[in-house]
């Protein structure tokens, strides 16, 4: 793990859970910060007030878990308009985008931080669901075509999946 002083932790890491890993980039990157909210808000937190950073990470989970759910509502229309594997292309490479924009990101820049976790939360939502579809819609070709349903396309993903976080908390890059 990089030591919080030397300024080289401010990459939004892939790797680890995502609550631990926003958790740790707003403590030891961010920090407190100045943020100014609406007038229209309660009096309590509208106004311009210092903002910790367990507050930050509060209000950056919970516009993930908003934005994610209006991804994933979005899903029919994405896959009308460019067809499931190509939305699903699409969809990731903006994800990946959106994630990588926080390298160049400063400790300030909280609106942009934000918007980009919005962006890259819509996008990324419904990744899962549209990679759901399209084994289902293999499945259902293999059964049109063989006379028989292959149910381990829907298996091999989920155990890979369960491997992948069995073996991931004990991996050399984690302390």
């Amino acid at each position: 793990m990089a030591d919080p002083g030397r300024g080289d932790d401010h990459l939004h890491p892939l790797c680890g859970a995502p609550r631990q890993r926003d958790a740790h980039y707003f403590k030891y990157y961010v920090g407190t910060q100045p943020l100014t909210l609406p007038s229209f808000l309660p009096k309590s937190i509208a106004g311009t007030q210092q903002w910790g950073w367990e507050s930050l990470v509060s209000m950056y989970n919970t516009s993930t878990q908003f934005a994610s759910l209006v991804g994933v509502m979005l899903i029919p229309f994405a896959a009308r308009m460019a067809g499931r594997k190509t939305a699903f292309v699409i969809l990731f490479v903006i994800a990946i985008c959106c994630t990588a924009s926080f390298y160049l990101l400063k400790p300030d820049q909280l609106l942009l931080m934000f918007t980009m976790n919005c962006i890259g939360s819509i996008t990324g939502g419904p990744l899962i669901a549209l990679m759901m579809s399209m084994y289902a819609d293999t499945a259902d070709y293999g059964e049109y075509v063989k006379h028989r349903r292959p149910q381990a396309s829907f298996s091999r993903p989920r155990s890979s999946r369960r491997s992948r976080l069995a073996v991931a908390p004990g991996w050399p890059w984690r302390s």
